[in-house]
This record gives C-alpha cells, structure tokens and sequence, in this order.
C-alpha cells in the first residue's frame, strides 16, 4: 500500500489493525513492520514489486493479500526503469509470525 506524509505508516497499520474480522487478532500477533522508502516518483509497478518481493522474501504466515512477482524480471531491473507516474514514499506491511 502507498502512502505519503508524517502519519503513514501509523494510518496504514491503524487500516488493518481496525479490520473488522481480523483487526484484533493482527493487533495481537503480528511481530515484525517492514517499511521500504522508494523514490516519490517510483512507477506503480515498481511499488507492487517492491512490495511482492519483499512478501515473497519474508514469507509471512498471514501473507495472501501482497502482488504477485515476475520471477524473471527482478526488481532492480524494476528500478532502473525511468519513472511513469508519482507514487508515495514507502510501502507499509505489517506481519504475523514468520513461517
């Protein structure tokens, strides 16, 4: 998810800590917050790489929601591509017990 400004990544985490189904128990058990700073123009396929990538890496337990990855394209081939469109400053995901 992208976000921008001072409160980002205290929105983000209050958006899946205030799910109304599984709000609670993230609150409970997630361990680990990952942030990851891209550039503010970052192109939006670079975003949803970034973020797959760093899922696939970290394999989280409570994982299904992240962006698929082209295996073959790898995401600093991603970055050396000029920029498209603005995008926000970080990509903000918080996780459950690592498998």
């Amino acid at each position: 998810m992208c976000r921008q400004g001072a409160s980002a990544v205290g929105d983000r985490l209050a958006e899946h800590y205030g799910h109304p189904s599984t709000g609670a128990a993230r609150q409970g058990s997630w361990t680990l917050l990952t942030v990851l700073p891209l550039a503010d123009q970052a192109a939006l396929e670079v975003v949803r790489s970034a973020e797959g990538w760093t899922a696939r890496l970290l394999n989280p337990v409570d994982g299904s929601a992240h962006p698929r990855v082209d295996l073959a394209q790898t995401p600093a081939e991603l970055v050396s591509r000029p920029t498209r469109q603005a995008q926000s400053t970080a990509i903000v995901g918080a996780e459950g017990d690592m498998a």
